[in-house]
């Protein structure tokens, strides 16, 4: 016996009445405030879209179950139901604090230009990022095929759109909504979405290959080669988002991811200590590591010329971490069969790699570096006076500073200047 379709009915309504909150509240937007950028509205809109094609499902959902042939056939039809249940709860994570990243909580011309830097890339050229608001300290990434695929579960289930493959999903904290300095760190969460999307195939082929020549007369089980693999794409990836983070704004970035870490401890100590700086955790390289590539990206990208003459702290550290440290270990058991030595090494072989194929992508870096040379000295006679120009005189001619040059020349005013 089947049980009574009211109850298909019930659990169909119920969800179709949750489901209406998300759709109002993406649906029902002014145009004049609050302000989003237009990944999110897109972003907005396919959510409205696929809640309502949700809805038109669950409406014919009692019909459907009632024409079930027998039990089996319907409980497996409440179980799909469920399904569809627990795939909107899991979006429903994401929506509010997207919501809340309005033009008046997030700094959104900042991340705008941070878009349209990593856009100049003919590949990247239709990657969007959709900023949201998070409790959490540090910045995010949602890794890219998390919403999406929820919500393409979604859509194949109601016969919905599918996810736009090039939206990204980015968190700031809700602390940092109109700061400058550390949101300068929101390149890297935007590497993350590309690495995800576009060179993990590369970089992971580079690892598969020192890995593989580092360990051939090892003779490592599958276990422990499969450990090795996952410890160096965790440090790789950070390494590549930084890397690529550099190239997109410059020493912003690593000034910035300096601010959060507090590496700045490092100067006036002996090397090792502060330990903690020189540890490669499980899924994060040491710091000292990444700004020892820091440093060597800076001077391949011509940025370490001008950073050199900069008298302050972070700087220093970058200096300090300009040869690699024989006081780097990992934290936590090691892989057995492989020494600490050979696993560093591989990882310091591949992010060697790396500096040449994130510089290619940028290849007119040196231009902007020639750029801020002339035009962040005029940009400081603004900054004094609380101004940001958007027009200043240079070598005779009216030009507009790009936001590259301005972020820096910002970060060189605030460390330099500033009493």
């Amino acid at each position: 016996m089947i049980v009574d379709s009211s109850v298909a009915r019930q659990d169909a309504a119920d969800l179709h009445r949750f489901i209406e909150q998300l759709v109002r509240m993406c649906a029902d937007r002014r145009d004049d405030y609050p302000v989003f950028t237009n990944p999110s509205v897109a972003f907005f809109s396919h959510i409205s879209k696929l809640g309502v094609g949700t809805q038109r499902y669950l409406e014919r959902f009692p019909d459907y179950y009632s024409k079930s042939a027998d039990q089996r056939a319907a409980n497996s039809k409440r179980v799909k139901l469920v399904s569809l249940k627990n795939a909107w709860e899991e979006l429903h994570a994401y929506i509010r604090p997207a919501l809340d990243a309005d033009s008046l909580h997030l700094p959104m011309p900042l991340i705008t230009a941070f878009q349209d830097e990593v856009q100049k890339v003919e590949e990247w050229k239709g990657y969007q990022f959709v900023p949201f608001h998070t409790t959490e300290v540090n910045y995010l990434q949602i890794p890219s095929d998390m919403a999406r695929s929820v919500a393409n579960r979604i859509a194949e289930r109601v016969g919905g759109e599918r996810f736009d493959p090039n939206l990204g999903l980015v968190g700031i904290p809700y602390s940092q909504s109109n700061s400058f300095f550390l949101n300068c760190l929101l390149p890297h969460e935007f590497a993350h979405f590309i690495y995800q999307e576009n060179t993990n195939h590369d970089i992971e082929e580079q690892i598969e290959k020192s890995l593989d020549g580092a360990t051939q007369a090892l003779g490592l089980d599958e276990e422990d080669m499969s450990l090795c693999l996952k410890m160096l794409k965790s440090w790789i990836e950070e390494t590549f988002c930084d890397l690529l983070a550099i190239c997109i704004i410059g020493p912003a970035f690593s000034l910035a991811l300096m601010q959060l870490t507090a590496a700045t401890l490092l100067v006036g100590r002996p090397d090792g200590e502060p330990a903690d700086n020189y540890f490669f955790k499980e899924d994060y390289p040491a710091n000292v590591a990444r700004f020892h590539f820091h440093h060597k990206m800076f001077k391949k990208l011509g940025w370490w010329e001008v950073l050199d003459d900069w008298k302050c702290t972070p700087v220093q550290v970058l200096a300090k971490c300009e040869e690699w440290s024989p006081f780097l270990t990992i934290e936590g058991p090691l892989p057995n069969g492989i020494s600490q030595e050979q696993l560093l090494g591989c990882y310091q072989e591949i992010s060697e790699w790396m500096l040449g194929y994130c510089a290619a992508k940028f290849p007119n870096v040196s231009e902007t570096v020639k750029r801020f040379k002339i035009q962040s000295p005029v940009i400081s006679e603004y900054l004094v006076r609380a101004i940001v120009p958007s027009t200043v005189v240079s070598q005779g001619a009216w030009v507009h500073p790009d936001p590259v040059v301005l972020m820096n020349a910002g970060y060189r005013f605030f460390l330099e200047e500033l009493g």
